[in-house]
């Protein structure tokens, strides 16, 4: 019989992952409001932009959401319903996490070339990401619904209590 410490409750899980993920939006947030009160002096102005920061920072805003979702799709969709659900759902965590550091990537940069242009359309990016971020919150329906749960796996994942083996 294995020790409890070598066993994952879906609680637990659900509780790391989500802890994780607002770990991550708190710290690119505080970075942001700090570079906010820092930096002076601040404007928001759409006709003084360096057209280079802009096509940068839309691109790579748009590059980073759009590539987190194809690969988290991707390799989500390929969790082969042979592994154990220990296993997916260490896979399915291990993507969530990589999905979230491409979109706070994203935030980080926006904050970055605020702090260069002092321009504040950027933080609006980094606010765009932010407020994506938010959005994907794991819980525990996204989790079922991510990895097809049904049948035997379904109820013992929905048993939050229940030791997965």
């Amino acid at each position: 019989m294995k020790s409890h410490s070598n066993q994952k409750i879906v609680c637990e899980f659900i509780r790391n992952l989500s802890t994780l993920h607002l770990v991550l939006i708190a710290g690119a947030f505080s970075f942001g409001i700090t570079a906010y009160r820092e930096t002076e002096p601040i404007y928001f102005n759409f006709r003084e932009i360096d057209n280079l920061y802009l096509i940068l920072v839309c691109t790579f805003t748009l590059v980073g959401i759009i590539l987190g979702n194809i690969i988290f799709i991707k390799i989500v969709k390929n969790i082969s319903r042979k592994y154990s659900l220990k296993q997916r759902l260490v896979q399915y965590q291990t993507i969530s996490i990589i999905r979230f550091v491409l979109v706070e990537a994203v935030i980080y940069f926006g904050i970055v070339v605020f702090l260069m242009k002092k321009n504040s359309i950027f933080l609006l990016f980094s606010g765009i990401g932010i407020l994506y971020l938010l959005i994907l919150r794991p819980t525990k329906d996204k989790i079922e619904r991510g990895l097809k749960l049904r049948g035997k796996e379904k109820d013992l994942f929905n048993n939050l209590d229940q030791t997965i083996l």
